[in-house]
C-alpha cells in the first residue's frame, strides 16, 4: 500500500510538471455579412451534421479558410474548431450564423462583404512546461471549390463524429 502512495506522489508530481497556464486575450475582429447566399444552405447542413456528433455544443466555433488555387478557383475549407478559441491569427474576420461564431481567414471578397461593425472575441493561449504537438482532427471538415460564384463539394472528413445519419450536402 505504501508503494501505491509513493507511485501516486510520483505520478502527481509529474502531472504537475505538465500543468498548463491559460492566458486570456481579447481580439477585435471585423464583422462580415454573407454576400453569396448560396453559402447559407451549406452552413445549415454543416451545423445540422455537427449537432448529431457527440462532441457538439451550442458554443462550438467554426472556421472558414479561403485559399486561391488559380485565377478562377478558390479552395474553401470549413470546419468546427471547438468551443474555445485558442491562438489564432489576428488578421481574421468573423460573422455569426445560427448562433455560431465563424472565424474567416483569407480573401473572402466574392462571398462576404465588410460591415462597419466589430466584435470582441475572447481567445486563450496555453503555455506548458512540455509541449505536445498534434493535429486536432476531432471535428468534421469540408473542402469546397468556389468556381464562378458556385460551391462544389470536393471532400468531407469525419473522423470522430458518431452521427445518426450520413452527411448530405445542401
Amino acid at each position: 500500500m505504501k508503494a501505491f502512495y509513493i507511485s501516486l506522489l510520483i505520478i502527481t508530481g509529474f502531472g504537475m510538471s505538465l500543468k498548463s497556464e491559460t492566458h486570456n486575450h481579447i481580439a477585435c475582429l471585423k464583422v462580415l455579412e454573407i454576400k453569396n447566399k448560396d453559402l447559407e444552405p451549406i452552413l445549415d447542413s454543416i451545423i445540422r451534421h455537427e449537432q448529431q456528433c457527440v462532441y457538439y455544443t451550442p458554443k462550438i466555433v467554426f472556421s472558414i479558410h479561403f485559399q486561391k488555387i488559380n485565377d478562377s478557383i478558390k479552395n474553401v475549407q470549413i470546419g468546427a474548431i471547438g468551443s474555445i478559441v485558442t491562438e489564432f491569427d489576428l488578421d481574421k474576420s468573423c460573422f455569426e450564423f445560427k448562433g455560431h461564431l465563424f472565424l474567416i481567414k483569407g480573401n473572402h471578397d466574392a462571398i462576404f462583404k465588410n460591415t462597419n461593425r466589430t466584435k470582441l472575441v475572447s481567445y486563450y493561449i496555453e503555455t506548458e512546461d512540455i509541449i505536445f504537438a498534434y493535429e486536432d482532427d476531432t471535428y468534421s471538415f469540408w473542402i469546397y471549390h468556389y468556381v464562378g460564384g458556385n460551391f462544389f463539394l470536393e471532400e468531407m472528413y469525419d473522423t470522430y463524429c458518431k452521427s445518426l445519419t450520413p452527411f448530405q450536402d445542401g
